[in-house]
C-alpha cells in the first residue's frame, strides 16, 4: 500500500446520534455522537487496526476504529491536562518559595524556642 494514500473513516459529516446511557443506581446520561470525516495515513489505520477487536463487517471495524480514536482522544487530553496542572503548580510553588522561606525564618527562633521547652 502506498504511504501517500490516506483512508477516510467516515463518509459524511456532522451528522449527529443520540445515545442514552443507563447507569446502575444512577441517573441515565444522554452522549451526543457526531460523525466527522478524518483522514488518516496507513501506517496509523494499520497500528489501530491492531489493537482493536476485528468485527464481522465493515460497520463494525469503523465502530471499533471510531471506539478506539475517541479513547486515544480522551485519553491523550487528560494527560496534557494533568501535565499543564504540574506546571502550574511547579510556577506557584516557585513564586511562593520565597515568601514561604522569609516565614520559616520569622518563626523559626520561636519554635526552637517551645521545643527545648517542651523537651524539658
Amino acid at each position: 500500500m502506498s504511504t501517500s494514500v490516506s483512508y477516510a473513516l467516515s463518509t459524511q459529516l456532522y451528522t449527529s446520534k443520540v445515545s442514552v446511557i443507563h447507569l446502575i443506581g444512577k441517573t441515565e446520561r444522554k452522549i451526543m455522537h457526531r460523525r466527522i470525516n478524518i483522514t488518516l495515513p496507513d501506517e496509523t489505520i494499520e497500528l489501530i487496526d491492531q489493537v482493536i477487536e476485528k468485527g464481522d463487517s465493515p460497520e463494525e471495524r469503523l465502530r471499533q476504529r471510531s471506539r478506539f480514536i475517541n479513547e486515544a482522544v480522551q485519553y491523550y487530553i487528560a494527560e496534557k491536562a494533568l501535565v499543564n496542572l504540574r506546571e502550574q503548580l511547579k510556577e506557584g510553588a516557585i513564586q511562593r518559595a520565597e515568601r514561604d522561606l522569609g516565614l520559616v525564618e520569622e518563626w523559626f527562633d520561636l519554635e526552637e524556642e517551645l521545643w527545648h521547652k517542651n523537651e524539658t
